[in-house]
């Protein structure tokens, strides 16, 4: 980065700096590479040279006389002797600022498209869980309230991860960990649940997950939960819903188990009319993954799955 400069073209002047500037050693190419790039830029031109590589290409940041930084790309080719030492570097960098910055704008704009997307998507969701909540007013028979409220629910669940979506960073991916913990607390109030009675244990992993795999985990987790806090403690029991998520190389594991009322033991989960159960199976199955139920004590569903990209 700092060898001595034997020919330099006219172009230089472009950025400021005279051909005499580098041509006496007053000036060496790697002093006016961005200081944040310097060390990278370097680190892969010495990789090259060691690895026995011929070229090396680059996009950087370099500064001109001025104090402007602009975009460059380098390429330069490695000459060497027959012994395989390097005998000089002849290059070529090109200002490709305009290009670089009509890019970010393109990305800027896919950003803001890509919010205002999930946006919409979570004000439309809530709009049909408003609806399906004003609908079941209209009833007096409990299961029908009821099967109005589980499909709130699931909306609600859905609308959630697009409204994570929308706050995360990259607009891809959501933080799963407070995702459970905002649709749990969702579930608890919609139940009605005396949390002195009910306590809810989370051990979850920092653990970001595409939509994908996001909403249809995050409809098991919203299903197995109604089921317990419906059924497991629906007359008042005291105990626990535990909630375990982690990752274990590419292996994902979702635990929800529960100290309340039994799983019936008549009951087939993987075989039965109920369509919270059967979401349950048909969508662990949509994830590639398997489940099973553990009845030995109280009532443990784990589900096992690789993420999908």
């Amino acid at each position: 980065m700092d060898y001595p400069v034997e020919f330099v073209s006219d172009n230089i002047t472009q950025f400021g700096y005279s051909l005499e500037e580098f041509t006496s050693g007053k000036v060496l190419y790697g002093n006016i590479i961005h200081p944040e790039d310097r060390k990278l830029v370097w680190d892969e031109l010495q990789a090259c040279a060691d690895e026995g590589k011929k070229n090396f290409h680059r996009d950087y940041r370099i500064v001109t006389k001025n104090g402007d930084v602009r975009w460059i790309h380098e390429d330069t080719y490695i000459q060497r002797d027959e012994g395989g030492n390097i005998t000089y570097f002849q290059g070529t960098i090109l200002d490709i600022t305009e290009r670089v910055e009509a890019e970010d704008s393109l990305k800027a704009m896919e950003e803001v498209r890509t919010k205002e997307i999930h946006h919409r998507i979570k004000n439309n969701l809530q709009v049909v869980s408003g609806m399906l909540y004003l609908e079941s007013l209209k009833f007096k028979y409990q299961e029908v309230i009821d099967s109005f409220r589980d499909s709130e629910n699931r909306v609600r669940s859905i609308a959630l991860i697009h409204e994570k979506l929308y706050q995360s960073k990259d607009l891809v991916s959501l933080d799963f960990g407070d995702y459970i913990e905002n649709l749990t607390d969702h579930l608890f109030h919609s139940y009605n649940v005396d949390k002195e009675n009910v306590n809810l244990i989370l051990n979850v992993e920092d653990v970001f997950l595409g939509m994908d795999t996001a909403v249809p985990l995050g409809i098991i987790i919203n299903e197995l939960t109604s089921n317990a806090l419906q059924h497991a403690f629906g007359k008042g029991e005291q105990g626990d819903i535990e909630i375990d998520f982690q990752k274990d190389n590419d292996v994902f594991t979702l635990i929800i188990s529960n100290t309340g009322t039994p799983f019936p033991e008549s009951i087939d989960f993987k075989n039965t009319e109920s369509l919270g159960l059967q979401l349950v199976t048909n969508l662990t199955s949509q994830v590639d993954g398997e489940i099973e139920l553990d009845k030995t004590n109280g009532t443990k569903f784990k589900i096992t799955f690789r993420e999908n990209r």
